[in-house]
């Protein structure tokens, strides 16, 4: 741990006004962002099991509070999995219990003892590293002095030698009348470098209304005392816990799945959810590959361990090894093994198996609404597929799959993940631009060319990959359309 002090003077002069300090609010688990250390969607769950854990010690508490549910670690995270709706939130409640016991596991929620960069680690999908190191190389706040509503800038820029595990940086203020305030930013392991990270604190007048009788949040004149600590889980672990049972959040993000051409996107996007199973299907493409290549190139097929953690070295990962071993630990590693060498192995299903994508075997869609506009361009038009669907019994995991025939007969489409539904309606566009790829390699593949003529469309939607073959696999519905080029 490295700690550095600096004090701030601020002199307040104009107007005479109330204020609302930076760090009025509880103080807070934040992402760091870094441009030298960027997110890791495609190899770090981390950073989503941290934010999904703060709901879980949220929802948990609860239901140990008020329902006294603490006989065993299936029944309070079955509870927890129906209280949040979330089969994922289960998993990972379950795993974190199972590994402490549940007597521990309560005594730590009722003591709000528990923080998510430990459980997380607890859980295997946030890395330890005991021997991180970390130091502040040029700690100080600018300016120095300035007046009321003023921006302070904190440079708690550092240097590793040996890299970081999962930590944090924490910053106080301590003001004039001894009130201590501030905010925690969490950060995922760096590797060894040096690293700038600034922080600013604006001093901005927003308590218009505020009572002097009852206390008002100004900033007055005086010395700030500003502390920032560069902390690994275990120094904090205790102290940052009973703050996080008041926070929520979520990071996780849908991307486009098994995409094959440039052409086609999909332009409305599925809402932030709460859920692992989108950042699963984003390494498992890239996992079944690589284990396809360590089957054939090294002979590696032992056991689910060993092939999984040959995985994890191959890909830098402990994390897709730990994905890969709880997919081949369900259907057995002789089973696993056949279907990569077959390449039998979709990644929706990879993911449900690995219980990171919830299964709905009773879901349905049904397309209501469909259309193509324009019907008829030339080459370079952007095409607008719009069409809604409704489900009465929620939808599971699945795909969306556009194809389009074409008047030259190259394959050309794509597949958009969809992630399980609840029910209700549902809208999506997707656009199609008539004009040739620019990534694609006449010398490697066939390049649609886009000629003048008729193009067919059909768009499906799917309970897990459509043409899976696969259990918890169907198509729920399918539309058609098509529009013309002109010459």
């Amino acid at each position: 741990m490295c700690k550095s002090i600096a004090l701030i003077i601020l002199v307040i002069i104009g107007l005479v006004s109330t204020s609302q300090p930076f760090n009025n609010q509880p103080t807070k688990l934040k992402s760091l962002v870094s441009p030298f250390n960027p997110s890791k969607v495609n190899a770090d769950l981390c950073p989503t099991c941290i934010n999904e854990v703060v709901t879980l010690v949220n929802a948990l508490l609860n239901i140990i509070l008020d329902e006294g549910i603490v006989q065993s670690c299936g029944l309070l995270c079955g509870a927890l999995a129906n209280k949040t709706g979330s089969i994922i939130i289960g998993d990972i409640c379950d795993v974190g219990c199972e590994a402490l016991g549940i007597d521990e596991f309560v005594k730590l929620l009722i003591k709000s003892d528990i923080d998510p960069i430990y459980y997380c680690q607890v859980v295997k999908l946030c890395p330890i590293k005991d021997d991180g190191d970390a130091k502040f190389t040029n700690f100080g706040v600018m300016p120095k002095t300035a007046p009321d509503g003023s921006k302070f800038v904190i440079d708690c820029s550092f240097i590793t030698r040996n890299g970081t595990g999962t930590g944090t940086i924490s910053i106080d203020i301590i003001d004039p009348k001894n009130q201590t305030q501030g905010n925690i930013y969490w950060f995922e392991e760096r590797k060894p470098g040096t690293y700038p990270e600034r922080f600013g604190i604006e001093t901005v007048t927003t308590e218009l209304n505020c009572d002097p009788a009852t206390g008002c949040n100004a900033w007055p004149i005086g010395t700030y005392n500003v502390i920032a600590q560069k902390l690994s889980v275990e120094i904090m672990y205790k102290g940052l816990a009973i703050v996080l049972i008041t926070i929520f959040g979520i990071a996780s993000a849908s991307k486009s799945f098994n995409v094959k051409s440039h052409s086609i996107n999909r332009v409305i996007q599925p809402q932030v959810r709460l859920d692992l199973c989108p950042t699963c299907i984003n390494v498992a493409e890239e996992s079944i590959n690589i284990l396809l290549n360590l089957i054939l190139d090294s002979g590696i097929v032992g056991t689910c361990g060993t092939l999984c953690q040959a995985l994890a070295e191959k890909t830098g990962s402990q994390l897709i090894g730990t994905i890969c071993d709880l997919a081949c630990d369900v259907i057995g590693i002789d089973e696993f093994i056949k279907l990569i060498e077959k390449a039998d192995l979709d990644p929706i299903w990879y993911c449900e198996i690995a219980r990171f994508c919830p299964i709905n075997d009773h879901g349905d869609a049904k397309i209501t609404k469909f259309s193509i506009l324009p019907t008829t361009g030339r080459q370079g038009t952007t095409f607008v597929i719009d069409f809604s669907y409704v489900s009465l019994n929620g939808t599971g995991t699945g795909e969306l799959d556009v194809d389009i025939r074409t008047p030259d007969h190259i394959p050309l489409g794509a597949g958009f993940l969809i992630e399980a539904k609840k029910p209700g309606t549902y809208n999506e566009r997707i656009s199609v631009k008539a004009e040739p790829d620019p990534e694609c390699d006449p010398t490697q593949q066939p390049c649609e060319e886009w000629l003048p003529g008729i193009y067919n469309v059909t768009v499906q939607i799917c309970n897990g990959e459509c043409g899976s073959k696969h259990p918890h696999s169907a198509t729920y519905d399918s539309a058609k359309g098509a529009f013309s080029l002109t010459g």
